[in-house]
């Protein structure tokens, strides 16, 4: 995917099932910039879309701002009615 500045797109997907962490975890969200190759993950609890998107938004957006697409794999938890909402912002379509 071709992008011309950092934060323009970035990716997401969930790895998982994993064996269960000491802390309760057994999925990952990854979240990778296309045009930089940054990657940041975050651990999630339950795979939900409230989790999914408390992780986005904690620690992409808080340290990196929104970017202007976020793609995904149009699996359930970023297909749901909260990850619309996070992406409202117009500078955060969701595509898939």
């Amino acid at each position: 995917m071709i992008t011309g500045f950092p934060g323009e797109r970035v990716g997401l997907d969930i790895i998982g099932t994993l064996p269960i962490s000491v802390h309760g975890y057994e999925y990952i969200l990854v979240m990778v910039d296309y045009f930089t190759k940054w990657t940041e993950a975050k651990p999630l609890l339950p795979q939900n879309a409230a989790s999914v998107a408390n992780a986005i938004n904690r620690t992409w957006i808080s340290h990196w701002g929104s970017p202007l697409s976020l793609n995904s794999d149009c699996g359930s938890n970023f297909e749901s009615q909260l990850m619309r909402e996070v992406c409202e912002n117009p500078r955060n379509p969701l595509s898939s």
